[in-house]
């Protein structure tokens, strides 16, 4: 099998110099490097640079997907946005890592050994790329997909207490979804661990509390936050100003159990979900099946009682379809005669259905081609 990896590098916060597309341009010569990406393709040979490198010196965001089974996202954002205390418990293991580098703080959801087909990487940076901004905002669901990760690749002990709930794994947004689907987390695990998911609030802030609180910063931060803004100096203005305002909100729900899970436990309720469900799909299929079978009964009973009443005529025309030495005429006979047999079997008939076939099979002895369709058919005379 051909070997297929695919690299695609992305920048948000601001372009890439000049400088720095050349020193890219170093690294690999067949790439395609603009001022807000850098994407490359291999089947054969590796990638010269060290991705976790590129990350903490140029990029935001990373994609990474080779055809043996390996996927990657990796993410890198400002330290003030994302504090220790809120990524520390989700990260365990290999599947979600964090770490810090300067001012940013890098995430790594890495998922190996996926049994999927052979896939493209092109397309994924896109359906992805939103969760930063989602991060950015607060919303942690993705680092909760990345602990559920790490639990279906058993780099979690049993006893180890789930982290904080965030609201909303019940109803995932499209970027959230793509993640899910990306990393192949279970779907059972992941409905389970939804249960105890309060609802997400997604209401903008109240308008006039909000004008409140703007109202009341000092003119001299106020000066400084719109000088940020209008040299461009931190394109993460708006939402540090609404992080700061929703911390002086009350919280909201994030827990809708009254004792704390652990890993083990919900990996017991995805295996008794998956295997519910496994259930339920062959009570379907059999409750299919049944109608299925009436369905055909029905269709059967309409075929011959519409036979019974030209029965006669059937037997009369059974001579000049043989007679062609056709086969689709010899197997047109067959089907009818079995026809014929279950119109005699239901209206107590066998002994004249067996002396009328008789019959044929004398004046057609000659026809051994036909004869075997006879028997094959199991309609040989006794």
């Amino acid at each position: 099998m051909s070997e297929y990896q695919y690299y695609e590098f992305r920048v948000v916060d601001r372009p890439l110099t000049s400088r720095e597309m050349a020193s890219l341009r170093a690294i690999s010569s067949r790439a395609r490097i603009t001022s807000t990406s850098f994407v490359n393709t291999y089947n054969y040979g590796n990638f010269r640079g060290d991705p976790q490198a590129l990350m903490e010196k140029y990029f935001d965001a990373f994609v990474y997907v080779a055809n043996w089974g390996t996927h990657e996202f990796m993410l890198r954002l400002p330290k003030k946005t994302l504090g220790r205390a809120e990524y520390a418990p989700f990260c365990k293991g290999h599947c979600l890592r964090a770490w810090t580098e300067e001012e940013h703080v890098l995430l790594s959801f890495c998922a190996e050994e996926l049994e999927t087909d052979w896939e493209e990487g092109e397309g994924w940076m896109d359906s992805l790329l939103p969760l930063r901004a989602d991060l950015l905002a607060g919303d942690l669901r993705p680092l909760y997909l990345g602990w559920l990760l790490a639990i279906q690749h058993e780099e979690v002990d049993d006893d180890h207490p789930e982290p904080p709930i965030p609201a909303g794994l019940h109803k995932l947004s499209e970027p959230l979804n793509s993640l899910a689907e990306f990393l192949d987390i279970d779907t059972d695990l992941l409905e389970s661990a939804a249960e105890a998911s309060a609802d997400l609030e997604v209401a903008s802030p109240p308008k006039d509390l909000l004008e409140r609180w703007i109202a009341g910063l000092p003119e001299r931060e106020k000066d400084a936050l719109l000088l940020q803004v209008a040299a461009g100096e931190n394109p993460h203005v708006r939402v540090d100003l609404l992080r700061r305002f929703q911390s002086t909100l009350p919280a909201a729900p994030t827990h809708a159990l009254t004792a704390p899970r652990t890993a083990g436990q919900l990996g017991t309720a995805a295996e008794m979900r998956s295997r519910e469900r496994a259930r339920r799909e062959q009570e379907r299929q059999r409750l299919e099946r049944e109608r299925e079978v009436q369905q055909k009964a029905a269709e059967r009973t309409k075929l011959l009682d519409a036979l019974e009443k030209r029965e006669e005529a059937a037997w009369a025309g059974l001579d000049n379809l043989i007679n062609t030495k056709r086969p689709a005429d010899y197997d047109r006979v067959v089907l009818l005669l079995v026809d014929l047999r279950d119109v005699a079997a239901r209206g107590g008939r066998d002994a004249s259905f067996q002396l009328r076939s008789r019959s044929i099979l004398e004046r057609h002895s000659g026809k051994p081609s036909f004869l075997r369709r006879l028997k094959e058919a199991n309609l040989e005379v006794r």
